[in-house]
């Protein structure tokens, strides 16, 4: 007999692939807005750093693919989450060029 309908792995490796990158992305920025706090060129290199980090998010996804066989399933989300990182990077670049040099805690 055959079955319709989605598997029941698909939605789990969905919601690992999402909860993966939204912990690492929330990381990264939680601590380069709390070591940076109001100084803007802190924040610029932390976003530098963020870029610069991009090729090492990349290989290493791509390592652990290589590793357990996934193939082409794993290059495919190396190249989703290095997007999505230097992404991120490039919004922690702009966001300390365009603030106010001088940023006041109420």
């Amino acid at each position: 007999m055959l079955k319709l309908g989605k598997k029941r792995g698909i939605f789990w490796g969905e919601f690992l692939f999402w909860a993966v990158i939204i912990v690492i992305l929330l990381g990264a920025n939680y601590l380069i807005f709390k070591i940076a706090r109001t100084n803007r060129k802190k924040r610029a290199w932390g976003g530098a750093t963020l870029l610069l980090l991009s090729p090492v998010v990349f290989f290493a996804c791509v390592f652990i693919g290589v590793t357990y066989g996934w193939g082409f399933g794993a290059g495919f989300l190396a190249v989703i989450y290095t997007l999505l990182f230097v992404v991120n990077g490039l919004i922690v670049l702009i966001i300390s060029f365009f603030t106010n040099k001088k940023i006041v805690n109420y």
